[in-house]
């Protein structure tokens, strides 16, 4: 009799786990909802809803919000449920070349504050960034007021191929080798970690921002001091066997071309980056070792040079659009023309690099296909980084949550 019992117990949790996760989910996409509400949307009994409910706001993760006011139900006002600002914080961590950014998020998904901490990625071993974001991190985390909700994940977007696992940087331009982050993290601060290539953590945010654009199939392209790619097809972002995969910034534009920093020759990135951009405006040898950091000020007053007249600026732009354009074509002869989000380059790559694109791929495709495809450009990089690394953490702390359910709610997640 025992054995048959033990499996109910377990599909019963598993299902209190489950019902859990979508009421958080509904909540945090809604904002604010009634129980009667969160029955109807997530197709769970009122009273599954307003037993899960109560635990979550003894957990303080959930709160009563205001008194509804829809004059479309009669009877008594219904009481709306919202986000605890209590609820435990996520913070992300987006790494670069010698920086790293730090933004802490309520469980609502707003920002409490930003911080960045100059690190020295490509000198240091990964024990010593860890090292260094640890007590970087530890410093804020001190400035948080007395009574602050505690920080329960860490989400970092990193520029370079991630595990599959979101454990470990595999590699990197801006690192001298591997960086095991979650383990290194995790036994330094007590807090659980993920690690996301930064490329990805931009698609998630689009995704979740702007689900009517990029709720199916798109792909999104970083450009900054290196080039990255996210694929995403039927919402889902694609991965590789072992790793975050879609490494398009070091595809074969040109074989044995100009020197990328990876170390190879001919990559789209020694191209289509700023280093590649810069190196090209100053008629260097494209051969030559690229630059380890490009001022961005002097890189904008570059490529105002470039939209102001013809000269090596702006054929240095149409060098890396002719980069980037080959390899959006080769990359759709295996999906189809899909939207493309074009992040970085401040308010230059519209100008300077979109008809090039559209030619490139106007030689491709039906003339109808090139003209329809919506090609966005987003200038600012960091943001949707930090956007995106947050969802990751949140999807993360909320399945924590949810299964603390199958107890009294009185898990350590938000026992502060």
């Amino acid at each position: 009799m025992i054995a048959q019992i033990r499996p109910i117990m377990a599909r019963s949790d598993d299902l209190r786990r489950a019902n859990t996760l979508r009421i958080l989910q509904a909540v945090r996409t809604k904002g604010t909802i009634s129980r009667t509400d969160l029955a109807l949307s997530t197709g769970l009994s009122a009273a599954t809803v307003s037993t899960i409910t109560a635990g979550l706001m003894d957990a303080r993760v959930l709160s009563e919000a205001s008194v509804a006011t829809s004059a479309t139900r009669r009877g008594r006002p219904q009481v709306s449920l919202c986000l605890d600002q209590r609820a435990p914080l996520v913070v992300t961590v987006a790494l670069s070349f010698n920086t790293a950014r730090f933004t802490f998020f309520d469980f609502t998904g707003q920002i409490v504050f930003t911080r960045e901490a100059q690190i020295a990625t490509r000198e240091a071993d990964g024990e010593a960034i860890n090292d260094a974001i640890a007590y970087a991190l530890s410093g804020m985390m001190a400035e948080l007021p007395v009574h602050s909700p505690a920080v329960r994940q860490i989400s970092m977007g990193v520029q370079g191929v991630v595990d599959r696992d979101g454990r470990a940087m595999l590699w990197s331009p801006i690192t001298a080798g591997s960086v095991d982050f979650a383990d290194g993290l995790e036994s330094r601060l007590g807090i659980p970690v993920t690690v996301a290539n930064d490329s990805d953590a931009s698609a998630v945010a689009l995704r979740t921002l702007q689900p009517a654009l990029y709720g199916g199939d798109f792909v999104s392209v970083a450009m900054t001091d290196g080039i990255g790619m996210s694929i995403v097809i039927g919402g889902r972002l694609f991965s590789g066997v072992r790793s975050s995969a879609a490494e398009f910034g070091h595809m074969v534009h040109e074989y044995q071309g100009a020197k990328c920093r990876c170390g190879r020759n001919g990559c789209i990135e020694a191209y289509a980056s700023d280093y590649a951009i810069w190196r090209n405006a100053r008629c260097e040898d494209p051969r030559s070792q690229p630059k380890r950091e490009i001022d961005q000020t002097e890189f904008a007053l570059m490529a105002q040079t470039a939209i102001e007249r013809d000269g090596p600026e702006r054929r240095a732009f149409v060098i890396a659009a002719r980069a980037l354009g080959i390899g959006l074509r080769n990359v759709f002869a295996l999906m189809d023309p899909a939207p493309v989000a074009l992040v970085g380059f401040g308010g230059a790559g519209e100008q300077l690099l979109e008809p090039e694109l559209r030619l490139i791929l106007l030689d491709a495709f039906q003339p109808d296909d090139v003209a329809n495809l919506r090609i966005q450009w987003y200038p600012d990089a960091g943001p949707l980084i930090s956007y995106g690394a947050a969802q990751r953490g949140f999807d993360l702390l909320a399945t924590r949550i949810a299964a603390s359910a199958t107890g009294t709610f009185a898990s350590d997640i938000a026992a502060e």
